[in-house]
């Protein structure tokens, strides 16, 4: 049987919404080419490991393996995947290397359905629709013998308060917003429903938690290296400039949503972005 394989990048608030939308596009490919899904998650962490059982099976996953760094290179170049499908990240870049598959080529996935035209053999997704696939499947992780070798960040060594979510579609307050351009009574009409307040771009990135809002109104602004940002922080870039295949730095962000800013802003302050789920 063919394999496609998605790697499910972990974080405090729950699967990175790329990965979750790659195991959607992953759950369509297979299910037309009669192959199955497997899920590779990093590591070993006995209190956040039930979150990832529920989002992969949750979002099309036929199987979870929480593996090591060698093993997982080991598996895939044994399977030898029809395709693998990575967040838009730099830990997701980062899996893809050693793999033998060739370089990754980024895609945003702005809503359902594989018509983004042929994926290649190793696809980088960033997210700029919400998961589509519902499923009610939980699995039950399988591991490698050296998942528990991987050094992972330090807050899967704390266990979570109460139930981590198996998702969550934005990390919620304080919303902060970098505006490029000239804003409009509408722009801001938006940003105020979502609780939204100004900053310049220079103060990004400070913040332990909460939501930055990266919009590009005029042109394309490169975002900053927002890597060593707080762990419960989400990045969204809302910007009608940005291409399909985007940007590199476009690995700094958990969302891309591409169109008009607007309508953008206008649909992130309804369900299902203001929904967690929890499996």
């Amino acid at each position: 049987m063919a394999h496609v394989l998605v790697y499910l990048q972990r974080t405090p608030l729950g699967l990175h919404p790329g990965s979750a939308v790659a195991a959607c596009m992953a759950r369509e490919l297979a299910s037309k080419r009669g192959a199955s899904v497997l899920g590779i998650c990093p590591g070993l962490s006995d209190p956040w490991d039930p979150a990832m059982e529920r989002a992969a099976g949750r979002f099309g996953c036929d199987r979870l393996l929480f593996v090591g760094a060698t093993e997982a290179r080991e598996l895939v170049r044994r399977l030898r995947p029809v395709h693998l499908l990575v967040p838009w990240t730099t830990e997701g870049l980062g899996a893809a290397i050693g793999t033998g598959l060739g370089e990754p080529m980024g895609r945003i996935v702005d809503g359902p359905g594989v018509g983004h035209g042929p994926l290649d053999t190793v696809t980088a997704v960033a997210a700029g629709t919400h998961p589509w696939i519902d499923l009610e499947t939980r699995l039950e992780g399988e591991y490698t013998a050296d998942a528990g070798m991987v050094r992972l960040p330090e807050w899967l060594a704390t266990p979570p308060e109460g139930a981590p979510e198996a998702f969550v579609p934005l990390s919620g307050p304080p919303v902060e917003a970098v505006v490029h351009g000239h804003s409009s009574p509408d722009l801001d009409a938006a940003l105020g429903a979502l609780g939204a307040r100004p900053v310049a771009a220079d103060g990004v990135g400070s913040s332990p938690e909460g939501t930055l809002l990266w919009i590009e109104l005029d042109r394309e602004v490169p975002l900053p290296d927002l890597d060593t940002r707080g762990a419960r922080t989400s990045v969204v870039v809302v910007s009608p400039h940005v291409g399909p295949h985007g940007r590199d730095d476009l690995r700094f962000a958990d969302w891309v949503f591409r169109g008009d800013p607007v309508e953008r802003l206008r649909t992130l302050a309804r369900p299902p972005w203001t929904t967690p789920t929890t499996g």
